[in-house]
């Protein structure tokens, strides 16, 4: 979340877990497995122990599987009540024969930052690649300040803000499972990338999931955009 305030700026970087409210442990698991292409298989639902690993993955599935919508839900403003509208029609039904879960009584909620992080992950390492990361480096200021690249709300603002200084640190990090060792080191990777992309005047308090949804998105979009920019171009 961001939070104005007219007194100090400060960035505080809260290590915790996702809320009880947006995911609830199912008793037996989750066809979810990384390893395979489509990232969908039997797997360990906690993936370590970790809620956030599982709603990560439970995503990233759901974005398989509903391409389409997922692909529509990524278009609207970040953490807007469209985008939350456009999430909540495809996590409200869960069907014995989802793909994505295993356990018929199942109970699973979702956090609109989180479905985001995941939805975005998905087609940054799918319908995208290193290439279309690395392109963003041609961009000029004038063609980040172009309408179709302008960020919508402040949760924009600042995503884009680290996505032009660390777009491949953002990559090594969706490329990590959370809560691992290994999203630890990118995450730190970042952190210095995060000041310089404040306003004056601006408190900016997120968790680890809320922080790496709003930099998937954030790159995401960027690439997004910047592919129609240049199809537009041709």
């Amino acid at each position: 979340m961001i939070k104005i305030s007219p007194l100090f700026l400060s960035i505080a970087i809260l290590f915790a877990t996702v809320p009880a409210t947006a995911f609830a442990q199912p008793e037996i698991g989750s066809r979810i497995d990384r390893s395979r292409e489509g990232m969908t298989g039997f797997h360990d639902p906690m993936v370590q122990q970790s809620a956030r690993a599982g709603i990560n993955a439970i995503g990233r599935c759901k974005a398989e599987n509903n391409r389409f919508r997922a692909l529509k839900t990524l278009d609207h403003k970040y953490l807007s009540t469209e985008q939350a509208k456009s999430l909540n029609y495809i996590y409200k039904k869960v069907d014995y024969d989802d793909p994505c879960y295993i356990a018929k009584n199942i109970r699973f909620g979702f956090s609109t930052a989180p479905a985001v992080g995941s939805f975005s992950e998905f087609f940054l390492l799918r319908k995208y690649g290193e290439d279309d990361i690395a392109s963003l480096a041609s961009l000029t200021n004038l063609e980040w300040q172009q309408d179709m690249m302008k960020p919508r709300n402040a949760e924009e603002l600042f995503g884009l803000c680290v996505v032009q200084s660390g777009r491949e640190k953002i990559y090594a990090l969706i490329n990590t499972v959370p809560d691992t060792e290994a999203e630890g080191e990118a995450i730190s990777a970042i952190m210095p990338l995060l000041g310089p992309c404040i306003r004056d005047g601006a408190e900016i308090a997120f968790d680890k999931t809320s922080l790496r949804a709003m930099l998937a998105f954030g790159l995401y979009r960027a690439v997004r955009q910047h592919a129609e920019m240049l199809e537009a171009a041709e």
